[in-house]
């Protein structure tokens, strides 16, 4: 096979595989709190979990013959950090690393895809007045929570509501949450913060060597 072929095959096969969402999700619902983890169109439920199966017992095991105990070679006392070392040292790491942390989380939200975004929130109280009260502020919650996401994220698939039933005697929430990243994406942001976090990381050994 002509090295050509091989070499755009090669490239085909990584560009397909960086097109594969990997990601996650929660579901709040009648039948309680839900989540998973999502390759491709692979769901893994991690919550709740399934009961295990019951397995036979293990035999015990033979006690081992207890070894005899070496000498310990007596190792010299390390020089104990003084707190202004410490704190010198800890000044250093935030100075070097957290912007580039926040740059890498501003990179991974930027590129973050909400897949599904559904809050559901049903109204009801004994006392009509303060059903209505209820309502007006259900919708407010519902406003904090959906203008910010909205601003924020890509959303592929949204729904907010909420409801007002006189007759119920309490107020009840559901909702789900998915969202996904493609692995090309993730590659790809891991590889240039980690570049980042590399010559941090040298910089911060020379700073502190110079500190010394």
């Amino acid at each position: 096979m002509n090295g050509y072929v091989i070499a755009a095959l090669i490239v085909a096969v990584l560009w397909w595989i960086g097109r594969i969402r990997v990601g996650g999700g929660a579901r709040l619902g009648d039948q309680g709190l839900s989540a998973w983890v999502r390759l491709g169109p692979k769901q893994i439920v991690l919550y709740p979990l399934k009961p295990k199966k019951d397995t036979p017992p293990k035999k015990p095991k033979k006690p081992k013959k207890p070894k005899k105990a070496k000498p310990k070679k007596e190792k010299p006392p390390k020089p104990k950090t003084t707190l202004a070392e410490k704190l010198r040292s800890g000044k250093l790491l935030a100075e070097t690393f957290v912007p580039i942390a926040l740059e890498a989380a501003k990179g991974f939200a930027y590129k973050l895809q909400i897949d599904v975004l559904e809050l559901y929130i049903h109204v009801g109280a004994g006392d009509p007045a303060d059903g209505a009260v209820l309502y007006g502020r259900a919708n407010a919650l519902a406003a904090a929570v959906w203008i910010p996401m909205n601003d924020a994220f890509h959303i592929r698939e949204g729904r907010v509501r909420v409801d007002w039933d006189p007759l119920a005697e309490r107020l009840t929430c559901a909702g789900q949450l998915a969202l996904s990243l493609r692995i090309g994406q993730i590659l790809w942001i891991g590889l240039r913060f980690g570049v980042k976090a590399l010559a941090g990381l040298l910089r911060y050994r020379r700073l502190k060597r110079k500190a010394v």
